[in-house]
């Protein structure tokens, strides 16, 4: 088991993450845009980095760094709905604006975390499974290596769906969450909230 440890920390310490700020210069008002820009990185030794090549751990932090932005959404949520109940003790709003904020959060909370299970358990675990039976049944290194390169690009196809317009609402409704998550977080109770309800709710 020691020797076990031993190796999981050893792999785990080739990980990297990588926090590029963005440029002041983007005028974007995109929440997404505008946040940090996170991204993982591995060092790879030989022999390892045949299979793990530059063109692959590329692909590997495009899934990442999208996962990421749907884990990122869900712990806003997760922030604004402790906000509302505290809010709610405190009566810091009034009945009916603070239900109507919660109706609009689990409405944006069911919509992440189906979107989040469903890439990890439907697409990621499903097709990692298919992926380690072939690898159990094949005794050439090229094929092995073909399996895999044809795993990653399976994943990267379904969950950035090749960025089509499925993919860029997705993105956009992820952009909505954030941006209603910042709003509530900023205003804490204040006064100016109640004007996005129309804006949110129509789209959840």
């Amino acid at each position: 088991v020691a020797v076990r440890d031993g190796c999981e920390d050893e792999i785990s310490q080739r990980f990297k993450i990588r926090v590029a700020t963005n440029d002041n210069t983007n005028k974007s008002n995109s929440d997404i845009s505008n946040s940090p820009q996170i991204s993982l990185s591995y060092s790879v030794q030989w022999p390892t980095s045949i299979l793990l090549n530059s063109t692959i751990l590329s692909k590997y932090d495009l899934i990442f760094q999208f996962l990421f932005l749907v884990a990122r959404v869900k712990t806003q949520l997760q922030k604004v709905w402790q906000l509302l109940m505290r809010q709610s003790k405190m009566k810091k709003n009034s009945f009916f604006i603070t239900q109507q904020l919660m109706v609009i959060r689990h409405k944006m909370s069911f919509f992440v975390d189906s979107l989040q299970y469903y890439f990890q358990v439907d697409v990621i675990d499903t097709h990692f499974q298919k992926f380690n039976n072939l690898l159990a049944s094949s005794a050439d290194f090229e094929e092995v290596l073909e399996q895999h390169t044809q795993f990653v690009d399976l994943l990267l196809a379904i969950i950035l769906m090749d960025k089509n317009i499925i993919f860029r609402t997705i993105e956009e409704l992820l952009q909505v969450c954030l941006s209603f998550c910042n709003t509530q977080l900023k205003a804490d109770g204040k006064s100016g909230v109640e004007p996005n309800f129309e804006r949110f709710g129509n789209l959840f």
